[in-house]
């Protein structure tokens, strides 16, 4: 039930536009680990947090590059 709770509060949080990583404390703190590391265990990646951390980081990606030519000229 822990795994179930852990992947599934990862993806709820991915699907609502939450900040994962700032929210990764409170699930540890909740499932009474002292780190974040030893909360890793329990989570499963499932399609549907793959697919949305796949689609924030091609929009961070993509807002990096997109930003990279406005402030250096290629010669």
């Amino acid at each position: 039930m822990r795994h179930s709770f852990a992947s599934l509060r990862l993806a709820a949080w991915y699907r609502d536009g939450e900040d994962v990583v700032a929210k990764l404390p409170l699930l540890s703190t909740y499932l009474g680990h002292a780190s974040i590391a030893a909360t890793q265990r329990y989570l499963t990646i499932l399609p549907e947090t793959q697919l949305a951390a796949s689609e924030r980081f091609r929009s961070y990606g993509g807002s990096l590059i997109a930003g990279a030519g406005d402030d250096h000229a290629l010669t």
